[in-house]
């Protein structure tokens, strides 16, 4: 098979790889230029050598507690509509095997939401707002609903009721674009499961009210320390003014009269369930605008979310006919070369191509630097992760029980560079549609411990034996290795 190699990196590449060969052969039949040879393959195999960067530290996602404007709105909006306009353009000069949504049903959701709050936005004070009530006690969630439902204050307002327990992606979502406000009942201090569902929320920039519940099983000191833990465990999570008591059960206490010092009467009262800091912080809010503005921005972010997902779809079938290419040029230039330590320098630099080339598809801005860079660091990250000699193992046990007639070690080594340069690039796939797509600038800041985890993602996904026999079966037939 011929392939057509017209990349300069990569040419320029595999060309020093070959001559350093032909160089080992010439030292070694001069004795007394050994050492000389030796020296020059170190020179000549630095220049593809990046020196390793320092580690980046790795920082969970900032939750914003500053409200979104009208502002942050329109520009969401516009990015939207710069991403199906992106979306367009990558389908034109390219048929795409499949795509889920048109541009112009992305338009036609965009409009929906406009329209829908538009009205709201503008005449906040005529419009009901949805809100949820979100709790483990469906009965206490019920008896709340009531409550604000029979207060003529709050008729501004509609309810509903969501157990935690019932929580799967499709209820998330509704959370997420359906309600306005979450009202989010707890019965004591916070556990770690709340927690990691208010994260969730907020992170999505859903508007959070949590209420402490239940309040009369405890007495006032116990229920300040209760109310200080919750704080302290929902910092930067939830304002700290969103954090109340309520108690929504009527409680029947046992009240004494005395008629003197020694004689008194007893009787059994009921006090009604005591919710007014939650009524009145509804009932004061006259922030309903901000809640409808932030409304229409999650749903919006949720559908910029979705065409970056298809343009990303797109992307990857244009990058796939890339992988394989590089990943046939890489065996090719394996088997070609009898010296395994010259195939790691081939295979640099064919790696080193392939990256800028998948950078442009996803339209990344990666110099060659950065690509040199990502190179070593992937060599380096399946060797520390054993990668290489866990598919060389297999491979080699593959062949042997298929009875390769030409099982000598560069037909091995030449399936072994174009399998990892697979993995490779399927992990550096993998993140760089991770990565937001920024339709303003190119984001040119490369995440090498995120890349480091797609890439044992990648691996385990890829090393199952009905994959590796398939590959070796395309390998050796697109190569013209004989099998039988």
């Amino acid at each position: 098979m011929n392939i057509a190699i017209k990349k300069p990196i990569l040419v320029s590449g595999v060309s020093l790889s070959f001559l350093l060969w032909f160089w080992q052969i010439f030292s070694n039949s001069v004795g007394e230029f050994a050492e000389i040879g030796f020296w020059s393959l170190i020179l000549l195999s630095s220049l593809l050598v990046f020196i390793r960067p320092k580690k980046e530290k790795i920082h969970p996602p900032t939750i914003s507690l500053t409200p979104i404007t009208s502002e942050i709105l329109e520009e969401t909006k516009h990015q939207v509509e710069t991403l199906i306009n992106l979306l367009i353009n990558e389908t034109n000069n390219f048929t795409p095997n499949n795509l889920t949504l048109s541009p112009d049903t992305f338009k036609k959701q965009l409009s929906l939401i406009q329209s829908k709050y538009q009205d709201k936005i503008q005449s906040p004070n005529t419009s009901k707002a949805e809100i949820v009530i979100l709790s483990n006690n469906q009965l206490n969630s019920n008896i709340l609903k009531n409550i604000l439902e029979k207060n003529e204050n709050l008729n501004r307002f509609t309810y509903q009721t969501i157990t935690i327990s019932s929580l799967d992606q499709d209820k998330y979502n509704q959370l997420l674009l359906n309600y306005d406000l979450v009202l989010f009942l707890i019965q004591g201090d916070i556990t770690e499961s709340e927690k990691e569902i208010l994260k969730e929320l907020a992170l999505k920039r859903q508007q959070i009210i949590l209420a402490f519940n239940q309040t009369e099983y405890h007495i006032p000191e116990e229920n300040k320390e209760i109310l200080k833990k919750i704080e302290n465990n929902t910092t930067n999570i939830i304002p700290q003014e969103n954090i109340i008591t309520i108690n929504t059960n009527n409680q029947i206490v046992k009240i004494r009269k005395y008629s003197n010092e020694k004689d008194y009467q007893e009787s059994l009262e009921t006090l009604e369930a005591n919710c007014e800091n939650l009524i009145n912080k509804l009932t004061t809010n006259n922030d309903q605008q901000n809640l409808f503005i932030t409304t229409a921005y999650r749903r919006t972010c949720q559908l910029k979310q979705n065409i970056e997902v298809e343009i990303n779809s797109l992307r990857k079938q244009k990058a796939l006919p890339i992988v394989e290419k590089y990943q046939w040029i890489a065996a090719s230039a394996t088997l070609a070369n009898p010296f395994a330590s010259l195939d790691l320098l081939a295979v640099g630099a064919i790696n080193t191509q392939m990256i800028i080339d998948l950078g442009k598809i996803y339209q990344q801005k990666i110099t060659l630097n950065q690509a040199q860079q990502i190179s070593l660091e992937l060599a380096k990250l399946i060797i520390n992760l054993g990668i290489v000699e866990i598919s060389t193992q297999t491979i080699t046990t593959i062949l042997k029980t298929n009875t390769i007639t030409y099982i000598a070690g560069g037909v091995i080594q030449g399936i072994s560079a174009a399998y990892l340069t697979r993995i490779c690039s399927l992990s550096l796939i993998e993140y760089l549609e991770s990565q937001q797509i920024n339709v303003s600038t190119n984001n040119s800041k490369i995440n090498l411990q995120n890349i480091k985890e797609k890439l044992e993602k990648v691996f385990k996904e890829n090393h199952k034996q009905t994959f590796i026999n398939s590959f070796i079966q395309k390998t050796t037939h697109k190569l013209g290795w004989k099998t039988v």
